[in-house]
């Protein structure tokens, strides 16, 4: 017994570890995948890190993305160039906040012929922008944007 509940305890303790450390879990649809190793030199460049998809209605499927983008100035100038950015595309500002560390914008605009709308937040931290934006139909904000919501308000940064 004495083994057994040994054995139990090092498993136990090692998972969490390569579960961090190696994978991505989605305990929620029964699976994990390793993540995508990225070398020093593409770190560098902007990309995006992960796509989320929720189940499409026919028409679009809404989603959640992570994009590292290298902006090495200030999270006012990050903020001035967004809207400049939004204006310049004719994009409706729903709402937008701003913090210390991060930024909040909500907005709609039409994507090849789609009314979207869209919740992003751009998180600072040396040298670089992690912006996480969820996005759905606005037919289908209603339905599902309290949760695109919360899932882009999870994100943390981990250094």
């Amino acid at each position: 017994m004495r083994i057994l509940l040994a054995v139990l305890f090092s498993i136990v303790s090692v998972l969490p570890v390569f579960a961090a450390d190696k994978q991505l879990v989605f305990d929620n649809y029964g699976f994990a995948i390793d993540r995508l190793s990225v070398t020093e030199k593409e770190d560098q460049a902007n990309f995006q890190t992960i796509l989320m998809f929720l189940p499409s209605d026919g028409v679009f499927a809404p989603n959640v993305n992570v994009q590292k983008q290298k902006f090495d100035a200030s999270a006012d100038d990050y903020i001035k160039l967004s809207m400049e950015q939004f204006e310049s595309f004719g994009i409706k500002i729903i709402d937008s906040k701003k913090s210390d560390k991060f930024a909040t914008f909500e907005y709609v605009s039409a994507m090849n012929g789609l009314d979207l709308h869209f919740y992003s937040k751009a998180v600072f931290s040396k040298g670089y922008v992690y912006l996480v934006t969820g996005t759905a139909a606005v037919s289908q904000w209603e339905s599902v944007g309290k949760n695109l919501k919360k899932t882009v308000d999870s994100l943390k940064l981990l250094k």
